[in-house]
């Protein structure tokens, strides 16, 4: 983080700059300041800059010089959760999020960090309450659904490279059935090749996403009736990494979506 910041600063009319990273995430260079602990460099560009999750996006990325791609978790979050608060399908309260990630999540400095016993034999929690991507899916939920959504987010390293699972508990606003909600996803991003909307109570697992740029999401049922159970599964490096970036060049330059990554 705070490399695109210094480039950035050196684009003209004809430069495009996408970044994997966090420099312009975030709309308010505080709030950089407070998560990251590093003060912005850049803040008149914030302006300019896009966050930029494809699926979700309801503007056109060509009037921008900045593309910021979003961080991996909370692209496994926001491509089922916004369009069922928007559905009013969910509450916007009481939302339990627990992320699982291959170890590959926590940086390329992790081996620094811990021996290859702790990264391969263990499941650890890490960043409870304060990690950094708190902020962007608090953003970006106030921002698509217009609402204050409360949630619990809490991230794990799992003893695996790549990948990562998300499980989210959600309260149902009516008693739709799990055929409704599945039907209505469904619906909602048939016209997205990357994200795949499983039958009603499908286990899924990151093997059936590593190497691709796909959101898997299946919507399962809870043991309480007011509940339902949400799995969505991605690959962090590509759907949540350099694959997304890719996709948002293609859109930019109106290539077809899935170009070099079908």
């Amino acid at each position: 983080n705070g490399e695109a910041q210094k480039i950035s600063k050196n684009l003209n009319n004809k430069n495009i700059l996408i970044d994997l990273a966090a420099d312009f995430r975030l709309k308010s260079s505080s709030d950089y300041l407070k998560w990251y602990k590093i003060k912005h460099n850049a803040p008149k560009l914030i302006k300019k800059s896009i966050y930029s999750l494809p699926e979700l996006n309801n503007k056109s990325i060509k009037k921008y010089k900045i593309i910021s791609c979003p961080g991996c978790y909370p692209t496994s979050i926001l491509l089922p959760l916004v369009p069922l608060i928007n559905k009013n399908i969910v509450k916007s309260n009481n939302i339990i999020i627990d992320s699982k990630s291959g170890y590959s999540g926590a940086g390329r400095n992790i081996h620094k960090k811990y021996n290859n016993k702790f990264l391969n034999e263990t499941l650890s929690a890490y960043g409870l309450a304060f990690h950094r991507h708190n902020s962007e899916i608090d953003q970006e939920l106030k921002i698509k659904t217009g609402k204050k959504v409360k949630f619990q987010f809490t991230p794990h390293l799992s003893p695996m490279f790549r990948g990562i699972l998300t499980t989210m508990y959600l309260d149902l606003k009516r008693n739709d059935s799990l055929k409704k909600i599945y039907s209505f996803l469904k619906k909602y991003y048939k016209n997205h090749k990357f994200i795949k909307i499983l039958k009603p109570n499908t286990f899924l697992g990151t093997n059936e996403v590593i190497n691709t740029n796909n959101c898997y999401i299946s919507v399962c049922e809870s043991k309480y009736k007011n509940k339902i159970i949400i799995l969505s599964a991605i690959d962090n490096l590509i759907k949540g990494g350099s694959g997304q970036a890719v996709q948002n060049m293609n859109i930019l330059f109106g290539y077809k979506s899935d170009e070099g990554l079908n």
